[in-house]
């Protein structure tokens, strides 16, 4: 089964560094934010609509661990069929029905989210984590910053199904053909952080979603065994399916981020990979290339980011390529 990364806590000591991508009090954002939810979060009559934003759109944070964090706890339900049918002997399918449930999940909050819910609620254990310098920056100096060190910051439930398929052709003459399918459909991912808000992901990305969630993702590889010794062939596709930013949801609409700022909607990804393999005696020749049209990785302005954590170089690397087509070769020998 393949799960998401929902939880982690740092070792590191706690430290000032970029991690936050907004600050709508400051110059060019107001009046966004009024007057006075700018002075919850630290921001006097005189600043309103002085403060320098950062043309980076790069705020500060104070990152790092926490002495107090308590375990993650879950709960994890499964079940599953597996058809194989003797009519069809060299066909198998396998489905996996999963639901998990995940209390005081590791994480930060968030600096943005932070900042947001001081500004429009004025609760006082987001407030108390804003500290402005003196001029009312949150970049300029390290003075100013967004205390977002790890917390139990909520929980998560999550749903849905995984599907396998697995048949091999006969080729005859020209070999055999493997065919194997593999795809995990989210049916949720119900996303709790520190209020008591609950935010349904799926198919969602953003500052408190996080990177892409699709709804659907699979992979189908074809292997072509060849009628010459030990010489294969394989046709790899990767498909996920299209997200929207969370701004466009009307659960996450009023969340203290700019709904009109930012792409609304990456579309769906198709890679596609191939490889050859030989074999001589106990050495094998690998060959392949990963993207094979280049294709480029979406680009992702830093307000939809967020934590900067979540992605990089205005993408997110750990769902698409960011590197465009990679060529790859190994030699690998038994002794």
């Amino acid at each position: 089964m393949r799960c998401r990364a929902i939880g982690s806590s740092s070792t590191l000591p706690d430290h000032v560094q970029l991690d936050d991508s907004n600050d709508f009090c400051a110059n060019g954002n107001v009046p966004f934010y009024s007057p006075a939810q700018c002075a919850n979060t630290g921001v006097s009559a005189a600043q309103y609509g002085t403060i320098v934003a950062n043309p980076a759109q790069q705020y500060n944070g104070l990152t790092g661990g926490n002495v107090n964090l308590q375990p993650e706890t879950a709960l994890t339900r499964a079940f599953g069929v597996v058809i194989t049918p003797t009519a069809l002997p060299s066909f198998s399918a396998t489905i996996d029905y999963f639901d998990i449930s995940v209390s005081n999940l590791i994480g930060p909050l968030g600096g943005d989210f932070v900042l947001g819910q001081c500004a429009l609620n004025a609760t006082a254990q987001f407030c108390d984590l804003v500290h402005r310098a003196p001029n009312g920056s949150l970049w300029l100096s390290p003075a100013g910053y967004v205390a977002d060190t790890d917390v139990n910051s909520g929980k998560v439930d999550t749903a849905g199904v995984d599907l396998t398929l697995h048949y091999r052709f006969d080729l005859g003459a020209a070999g055999s053909l493997l065919t194997d399918f593999s795809g995990t459909y989210v049916q949720k991912f119900a996303f709790t952080p520190f209020l008591a808000t609950t935010y349904d992901c799926a198919g969602l990305f953003g500052p408190i979603c996080g990177p892409p969630l699709p709804k659907w993702r699979s992979n189908l590889v074809l292997d072509w065994a060849t009628p010459i010794h030990d010489l294969d062939f394989s046709v790899t596709w990767r498909y996920i399916n299209a997200v929207k930013v969370e701004y466009t949801s009307s659960q996450l609409a009023d969340t203290g981020v700019d709904p009109t700022y930012g792409d609304i909607r990456l579309p769906s990804f198709s890679y596609f990979d191939l490889s050859a393999a030989y074999r001589l005696n106990n050495v094998t020749l690998r060959l392949g290339v990963n993207n094979v049209f280049d294709k480029s990785p979406p680009l992702v302005g830093a307000g939809e980011i967020g934590n900067v954590v979540f992605g990089e170089n205005n993408t997110y690397p750990q769902i698409y390529d960011s590197l465009g087509r990679f060529i790859h070769m190994s030699v690998t020998a038994k002794f």
